[in-house]
């Protein structure tokens, strides 16, 4: 296979699991983090890293847990609205879809230190917080449906392409292949008895192709961690993380031929996969109080090692006229499969403006080396993962800025954030995604209220990117263009005490 041809193949895949086979996709879907934990951070675009004093800063920058003062309890759930708009062979096709879920569960222990005279001191170690917490840190809820008139490709050219190489008797042990499943419903065969090339049964003369992906599932942070305060000037933080991940996907792709006259009247693709992870990660972060107006912050994320696990089946039905009008149907086997994968380190730098009790305004910069991304596994094609991986991705260039306002009991708030795009130049080109690179833009609006140790607070935030997606190869025929926007309300409430 050419590697303009296997750069095609990989983008057919973009969005779906093709046969259990892990791809550099994959690795990058659980490399992102787009936080929807409590509402105060979310209101802020999630810029909190010099700011600190939030539970999602045992996720971001831990130091923030050393500026607490008093304990707290809160948590939260969000009413997420995915929206995916694909322009796929110049027709247009909307699909949503809502999920209502848990962001934030938390609790902090400020333990502050007292002299003899009962009163907290000034200099030295003022106090050591401690903080347990859930947040959420991606959502995987979409609902992409693309639909359009094709009249120069046929998904069984692609299975007939993919099958180039095997003998007739040689397909022993592939039932998870898409060639074996087209061959076992009479879609494509050799070209002869002894041959290595494949065709199908019917050039495609005009099919209407119907192609809906469904993804459901989250990463989340279980945190554990640590803020220590040091004469009200240095913050410290450190975090023990066990990250999970859940992500199921089903896939129901169709092709419907519009003339009756032909061989092939139908072809429907049903692949199911579900994948779940669980991992562990540190996280180390520190706050320096310049003056009463300016504070400084970085933190530092080691790679996050999973265990993971694929369950997966895949079904292909055919409807033939040959002889007599004929309906086929073949499932693969109930896979399942165990690897690992690492995720790169994530580097954050913050400062920000504190105008006393009025609010803030928070910066932070945050930096992931997606190359670093690794799969370990046995699987024969680990090695071109980790390739692809060197080849088609690229480092992040991550920038947040929120901040809040303060009047009363109330605080309005606003966010916003951009992620560059984690594709390599050379993936671009290669893929033709042009300016479709899935970088990401978000922005979020906020309000509070905070009466006394009870308080509540809510937040919208939008996220947009746009990425290509091609049913199957060469994607250069049939490229969908996806738009995919996503928004959510979140509303935390807790108690301080």
């Amino acid at each position: 296979m050419s590697r303009k041809l296997l750069i095609m193949s990989i983008l057919a895949m973009l969005g779906a699991q093709g046969m259990s086979a892990q791809t550099f996709e994959d690795l990058l879907r659980y490399s992102q983090k787009f936080y929807q934990g409590d509402a105060r951070s979310v209101g802020v675009g999630n810029s909190i890293g010099a700011f600190g004093a939030d539970p999602m800063s045992m996720s971001i920058n831990p130091a923030g847990i050393g500026l607490y003062r008093k304990n707290e309890f809160s948590f939260g759930f969000g009413l997420e609205k995915p929206t995916a708009t694909a322009n796929y062979l110049n027709n247009d096709n909307e699909d949503d879809k809502y999920n209502l879920n848990v962001g934030n569960l938390s609790v902090i222990i400020a333990n502050l230190r007292y002299d003899d005279n009962n009163n907290v001191p000034k200099d030295g170690w003022v106090a050591f917080n401690f903080g347990i917490g859930f947040n959420r840190s991606n959502s995987f809820q979409s609902h992409v449906t693309l639909q359009g008139q094709n009249t120069k490709s046929s998904i069984a050219d692609y299975f007939a392409n993919q099958a180039y190489g095997y003998t007739p008797g040689s397909w022993e042990g592939q039932q998870f292949s898409y060639p074996y499943l087209a061959i076992h419903n009479g879609l494509i065969g050799p070209v002869s008895n002894d041959s290595l090339t494949y065709g199908s049964v019917e050039r495609a003369k005009g099919t209407i192709q119907r192609d809906e992906i469904s993804t459901r599932g989250s990463m989340n942070d279980i945190c554990l961690t640590f803020g220590g305060n040091y004469s009200n000037r240095v913050y410290v933080g450190a975090t023990l993380a066990f990250p999970t991940i859940g992500f199921h996907s089903i896939r129901n792709y169709t092709e419907t031929h519009i003339s009756s006259a032909d061989t092939v009247q139908s072809i429907g693709l049903n692949e199911v996969v579900n994948t779940t992870g669980i991992g562990i990660t540190a996280n180390f972060g520190a706050i320096i109080r310049l003056n009463d107006y300016f504070r400084v912050g970085a933190s530092i994320q080691l790679p996050s090692f999973y265990s993971m696990s694929d369950d997966y089946t895949y079904t292909l039905s055919t409807d033939i006229k040959i002889y007599t009008p004929s309906a086929y149907s073949y499932s693969s086997p109930q896979g399942s499969f165990d690897y690992s994968i690492v995720t790169p380190f994530r580097y954050t730098l913050s400062g920000a403006f504190i105008a006393g009790k009025n609010g803030f305004i928070n910066l932070d910069y945050e930096y992931v080396d997606y190359t670093s991304a690794r799969i370990t596994t046995t699987y024969p094609g680990s090695s071109l993962v980790k390739q692809d991986v060197q080849n088609f991705l690229s480092s992040g260039n991550n920038i947040r800025i929120g901040g809040e306002y303060r009047f009363d009991v109330w605080a309005l708030r606003a966010g916003l954030g951009f992620y560059s795009s984690p594709y390599s130049a050379k993936y671009k080109d290669s893929a033709n995604t042009g300016a479709n690179d899935k970088s990401v833009f978000m922005y979020s609006l906020g309000i509070g209220y905070h009466p006394g140790s009870f308080f509540m607070d809510f937040a919208y935030q939008v996220y947009n990117s746009t990425y290509v997606y091609a049913p199957y190869a060469p994607a250069s025929e049939n490229n969908a263009t996806i738009k995919d926007v996503r928004s959510i309300g979140i509303l935390t409430m807790g108690w301080k005490f």
